[in-house]
């Protein structure tokens, strides 16, 4: 499994990561603004996990370059790949 998770940053807004949460990743307006509060809180959040590197890179790689487009510079999705639960 791999992870996406969204790193907190302080220019890119919390309307726009909230779209993107919703349209990108199917979250609810409700997921997402909890989403920006833990992005908050803790500076990262878990967006989503897939089975594949490949599932999980189209969306980190749609993410980033939609939000460079949009000339979010400091917008950053990650991905990593699950520890096994013990």
């Amino acid at each position: 499994m791999w992870n996406v998770s969204i790193i907190d940053d302080d220019t890119t807004p919390n309307g726009y990561i909230a779209d993107m949460l919703e349209a990108l990743f199917g979250k609810t307006h409700d997921e997402a603004v909890k989403m920006l509060f833990e992005r908050r809180d803790k500076g990262r959040c878990l967006v989503c996990s897939y089975p594949t590197r490949e599932e999980a890179w189209k969306k980190v790689e749609f993410g980033r370059n939609a939000a460079f487009a949009m000339k979010f510079d400091d917008f950053n999705l990650i991905m990593e790949e699950a520890r096994p639960s013990a």
